[in-house]
């Protein structure tokens, strides 16, 4: 178990669950090598739902796919870490999330109301035709939480929540069943009082109906240092994210590897096709259902050669991430469209980090094994 607990941060309590299937697949393990069968195994693999590790400053958590999944799969996952800090605030939790539908993360936040947290959502109006989705934001409404619904036709496409106006959760996971258990997807985990400060005051802007252009939210922190760790942080449709792209792309010297769940911003491939014509290496996976619509770029990379995967998800690839140089990544909840840049209400963390970007490079060169051999769905 490589869970250390950041500096100046309280203590990450894992469930119960999961140490149970830790403590069962140990066992197994060890039973395989006294056999001299044992597996390919990752070390940070914390079940057969999600892999995590740490640094000094975060905490970063990928979720593993379960191909062909049943309910009987859904223990010990994303939630599972999520619900322990649920569990553990004070005061305050805040949620802007596009969809939930996770029995589990709704009565957290339930046990969390009754024990006198703040507790306060914003959600996209368009995943209440879900019927899952509907009763539990009903849930909620019923156990007096407050719930802000984004009407607009462009997406509220934030997953962010901030506790105690300390602890962060980022990343491309959405609260449901999906991108918990059968999707592809990476959470980052951050104490830290000045980047919960940015979400905060988004939150603020999205929670009193302010999302969208027009009402951009100035951030008390965009630049932010852990050490030798340098982070930049951003919202769209704010902040000129897909220029910020384009320069980092623009800067990169030796190789590119990307995830991304939907491509089609013309901008963010040019400038790929760019680096490739200097000799970077690039190596790419693209979600497959998304990836032959008509304006996806995936034609246009592929013609010049940039090496592009369709991935092997039986389910989606729903990432979006960038390594650059094998030392900075980009990840958060921005698709590479016009829309996300435009209209949508999205965020990102510019990470330049060694120990962030190793494990965002083992996760794509896992999902990349996969894309070159996909699962027979």
């Amino acid at each position: 178990m490589h869970i250390a607990t950041p500096a100046h941060d309280r203590p990450l309590v894992i469930p119960q669950s999961m140490w149970l299937v830790a403590i069962s697949a140990i066992l197994v393990l060890g039973g395989l090598w006294a056999f001299g069968g044992l597996p390919a195994h990752d070390p940070d693999d914390l079940s057969t739902s999600l892999r995590g590790t740490a640094g000094t400053w975060y905490h970063v958590y990928f979720t593993r796919p379960h191909q062909q999944e049943q309910p009987s799969d859904r223990v010990a996952g994303l939630d599972s870490v999520i619900i322990s800090d649920l569990q553990h605030a004070q005061k305050e939790i805040v949620i802007a999330c596009f969809d939930l539908d996770l029995r589990t993360v709704t009565d957290a936040l339930k046990a969390a109301k009754r024990r006198s947290v703040d507790v306060r959502l914003v959600v996209d109006d368009q995943n209440l035709e879900k019927p899952l989705t509907a009763w539990m934001i009903g849930e909620l409404q019923r156990a007096s939480i407050p719930v802000t619904f984004d009407h607009r036709r462009a997406f509220m496409h934030n997953k962010f929540i901030v506790l105690d106006e300390q602890i962060v959760w980022t990343g491309s996971a959405n609260l449901t069943i999906n991108d918990t258990f059968r999707n592809n997807n990476n959470m980052l985990r951050i104490s830290s009082r000045d980047l919960a400060a940015n979400y905060l005051a988004k939150f603020a802007a999205l929670f009193a109906g302010q999302g969208g252009p027009g009402h951009p939210v100035a951030l008390l922190h965009p630049r932010l240092r852990f050490g030798q760790a340098a982070v930049e942080n951003a919202f769209a449709p704010d902040d000129p994210i897909t220029d910020e792209i384009v320069t980092r792309i623009k800067a990169a010297h030796h190789s590119i590897d990307l995830l991304a769940f939907t491509f089609t911003s013309q901008p963010i491939a040019q400038a790929l096709i760019d680096a490739q014509r200097r000799k970077v290496r690039i190596r790419g996976v693209l979600e497959s259902y998304n990836a032959h619509a008509a304006v996806s770029t995936l034609d246009q990379l592929k013609y010049v050669k940039v090496d592009m995967q369709l991935d092997g998800n039986c389910y989606n690839m729903h990432d979006k991430v960038m390594v650059l140089d094998g030392t900075v990544v980009i990840t958060g909840s921005f698709n590479w469209t016009a829309a996300a840049q435009r209209q949508n209400d999205e965020n990102v963390l510019m990470i330049e980090d060694g120990g962030v970007a190793q494990e965002y490079t083992r996760e794509f060169e896992r999902i990349y094994a996969q894309a070159k051999h996909p699962d027979r769905c």
